[in-house]
């Protein structure tokens, strides 16, 4: 119980919301640019929040050169598993279209399936 209660906090901000759905609607894991990008937001307030996800157990970072890149915690609780269509596909309004949009064009820059945008907060 306390695992989902630690998850819904995290999960209680709107920006989480977005983080959450942009990574559970692309299969595989973005960087934290991409993300960026994605939502239109500073990169140090998308670190900000991706690490009280971390922390709670929802995604996880990888290191991939100079990119740091992020996914779906793939041994998600059960709770977060359930939770993962809800957040794909109820989640809408223009907001959220936006974000679609954006993610879209980000990940249509992708080189061999790999970020090459790359941005201040990826590089060295």
């Amino acid at each position: 119980m306390k695992d989902a209660v630690e998850l819904l906090k995290a999960l209680a901000d709107e920006t989480r919301l977005r983080i959450m759905r942009v990574l559970a609607k692309c299969d595989s894991s973005l960087c934290v640019c991409e993300i960026v990008d994605a939502l239109d937001l500073p990169q140090y307030l998308v670190s900000h929040h991706l690490s009280i996800l971390r922390h709670a157990g929802a995604v996880e970072d990888s290191r991939q050169g100079t990119w740091v890149m992020y996914a779906i915690y793939p041994q998600a609780s059960p709770f977060l598993t359930a939770l993962l269509p809800t957040l794909k596909e109820s989640l809408s309004g223009e907001v959220i279209a936006q974000d679609d949009r954006r993610l879209a064009s980000r990940i249509a820059r992708r080189v061999e399936g790999k970020c090459v945008v790359g941005m201040k907060c990826c590089e060295k």
